[in-house]
């Protein structure tokens, strides 16, 4: 009886062999389909390894910022006395240590200017941050303006976060004749130069024009 079932068992069940291998066997379609995506996983490696450099100037060049701007801080409030304006190299150069709980120029929203600032400063990084992802071929002027910022917009949201009489302001003031430029520091000095870099590079052109990615045409597969 159990033989029997045995071999009606193996009787009923189609052969499995001359099937599997026929079946390993990708289509034409699917063998075309396997062969794109491998074309094109290695077309986008060339391009990320191109935009590696990239990634690694900006960080270069935003914590190398923010630690020289940290540091001058962290100098002048161990050595100069606020309100008092200390004058090197013949006037040239002026230091009075001041704190500002607003923003440049002296504005100032009370006591939401904390806050206030200090979100604006985290939206102008975000934004900024996306600019430079979203242009692979942005020139070397226009991505150096866009790292300054940077530095200087989280140089001072540092101090609005950590200090809580206010961001260190040390450098000036300065009598232009015309106005009074007020006191500033290390990282205002940043955002300035960073803003007239991009400002020239949107007028003018970049002169430092990164070379372009590497191709990703369909040609490039065969």
């Amino acid at each position: 009886m159990v033989a029997c079932a045995t071999r009606a068992a193996g009787g009923a069940s189609p052969p499995t062999r001359g099937r599997g291998r026929d079946d390993a066997r990708p289509s034409g379609a699917h063998a075309r389909r396997i062969t794109v995506r491998l074309g094109s996983r290695l077309r986008r490696r060339p391009e990320e390894a191109a935009l590696k450099p990239r990634w690694r100037f900006l960080a270069t060049v935003v914590t190398t910022g923010v630690l020289l701007d940290s540091g001058s801080k962290l100098w002048a409030v161990s050595t100069l006395e606020p309100g008092r304006t200390v004058h090197l190299w013949g006037g040239f150069l002026k230091l009075t240590l001041s704190f500002n709980r607003g923003a440049a120029f002296g504005v100032n929203l009370g006591e939401a200017s904390r806050p206030l600032f200090s979100a604006f400063s985290v939206l102008v990084l975000v934004w900024l941050v996306n600019l430079y992802r979203r242009e692979p071929t942005m020139g070397r002027l226009r991505g150096l303006g866009v790292a300054l910022v940077c530095a200087g917009a989280l140089g001072n949201l540092i101090d609005r976060v950590f200090w809580q009489r206010g961001v260190v302001d040390f450098l000036g003031p300065y009598d232009l004749g015309f106005m009074v430029w007020p006191i500033f520091n290390v990282a205002d000095c940043y955002v300035v130069v960073g803003i007239a870099s991009l400002l020239f590079s949107l007028r003018h052109g970049d002169p430092l024009l990164a070379p372009p990615p590497p191709s990703s045409s369909p040609e490039d597969t065969g």
